[in-house]
């Protein structure tokens, strides 16, 4: 799993190498991809289409960056439980 800090879900993260890299490596492993992501903006069918299986954003809701910012360290290990029994649950 990759944590990306800041906003993982836009347009200028699906054309970075990154991520196509990632899905390109673990699709030869015949592995999942998930990514956790600062937010969510924008059409998700792209990092669908591209392969990833799900997205979760960093925060449980709505809040300004501030507030994002100060709980991180609560809300990414929570957001890794999210997946995890996703993934289980889910057979990925």
């Amino acid at each position: 799993m990759h944590y990306n800090r800041g906003r993982a879900a836009g347009s200028q993260t699906l054309r970075g190498k990154l991520v196509d890299s990632i899905i390109i490596r673990t699709h030869r492993a015949r592995k999942s991809v998930a990514a956790i992501v600062g937010s969510r903006e924008g059409l998700m069918e792209d990092f669908y289409r591209k392969g990833m299986k799900l997205i979760y954003p960093v925060t449980p809701g709505p809040m300004t960056l501030e507030e994002a910012m100060v709980n991180a360290r609560d809300f990414v290990p929570e957001a890794a439980v999210q997946v995890g029994l996703t993934l289980e649950q889910c057979h990925f």
